[in-house]
C-alpha cells in the first residue's frame, strides 16, 4: 500500500472519529429534549447519570477503537505490520491536527466556546 493511500485512509478514519464525537456531543447537548424533560428540571438521579456517563464512555472507547484500530488490526493479522503501524500513526496525526485546528478556531473566536 502506498504512503498516499495510508495517509488518505488515516484521514478517513480520523474523520469517522471526528463525526462520531460530533454526534455524541449533539446527543448530550440535546438530551433534555430527547428525554422530554423541561430545561429547568434539576430533579434527576445523580447515580443514574454517573452510570449513563460511564456507559457512554465505554461505548465511545469501543467505537473509537474500532474506527482507529479495526483496519490496522486486519493488516497486522495479514503480517503487514509496517503498514498497520503507519496507518495508526497517520490516523492519530490527523486527529491531533483536527484538535489543533479546533483550538485555534476557538482562540480566534471563529467557533464560539460555550
Amino acid at each position: 500500500m502506498s504512503r498516499k493511500r495510508i495517509v488518505l485512509l488515516g484521514l478517513a478514519q480520523a474523520m469517522g472519529v471526528f463525526l462520531y464525537v460530533i454526534l455524541v456531543v449533539l446527543f448530550i447537548n440535546n438530551l433534555d429534549r430527547i428525554a422530554g424533560l423541561p430545561p429547568e428540571n434539576e430533579q434527576t438521579n445523580s447515580s443514574m447519570q454517573a452510570v449513563g456517563i460511564l456507559l457512554l464512555f465505554i461505548i465511545s472507547a469501543c467505537v473509537s477503537g474500532a474506527l482507529v484500530l479495526g483496519y490496522p488490526a486486519i493488516l497486522a493479522l495479514r503480517q503487514r505490520i509496517r503498514e498497520a503501524s503507519l496507518l495508526v500513526a497517520s490516523t492519530v496525526a490527523w486527529l491531533v491536527l483536527l484538535l489543533v485546528m479546533i483550538v485555534i478556531a476557538i482562540g480566534l473566536g471563529i467557533v464560539p466556546a460555550d
